[in-house]
């Protein structure tokens, strides 16, 4: 989805993305640092840089280490996936993790894990993206580097 609003908005970017299926934070940077790896080997380095997004809760020292010896900026979703995505539906940045999880309820209904990119993209407007860099200070460089939202 956000490769889609790159392309909309005349970003020069390309997201490669990886879906790790959850599991222990520290091989899923293993794992994104073989895959970005691979990549740089058949069509060149990255130029804006290297992200992974991982759960806040589940991050911990040992992926952090990993992704800062490999040069990943981790960009952490403030407790959960559900989380991240409430407090970007509902644009109230700075909710707990419980009410942004009520907000992405009282926003998407149906929401389920393992939802598909054309589901989320017509909830999650160009828009919302753009206003939602308050979150984080990682998500905010993060979309800063693609490009949808100016640097300050």
């Amino acid at each position: 989805m956000l490769q889609r609003y790159a392309e909309e908005t005349d970003c020069a970017v390309h997201l490669d993305p990886y879906d790790s299926h959850g599991g222990d934070p520290a091989i899923i940077i293993e794992k994104s640092i073989k895959e970005s790896n691979n990549r740089i080997l058949k069509r060149g380095m990255y130029d804006g840089g290297r992200f992974v997004l991982l759960d806040s809760d589940r991050i911990g020292p040992e992926a952090v280490a990993k992704a800062l010896r490999a040069g990943i900026h981790l960009v952490q979703q403030v407790d959960c996936l559900e989380t991240h995505l409430g407090k970007i539906l509902s644009g109230r940045l700075n909710s707990t993790p419980a009410q942004a999880k009520r907000e992405l309820l009282k926003t998407w209904p149906d929401y389920r894990k393992g939802f598909d990119s054309a589901s989320l993209k017509s909830r999650m407007t160009l828009d919302l993206i753009r206003g939602s860099g308050g979150i984080s200070a990682e998500w905010e460089v993060f979309l800063q580097t693609i490009g949808l939202i100016k640097r300050k």
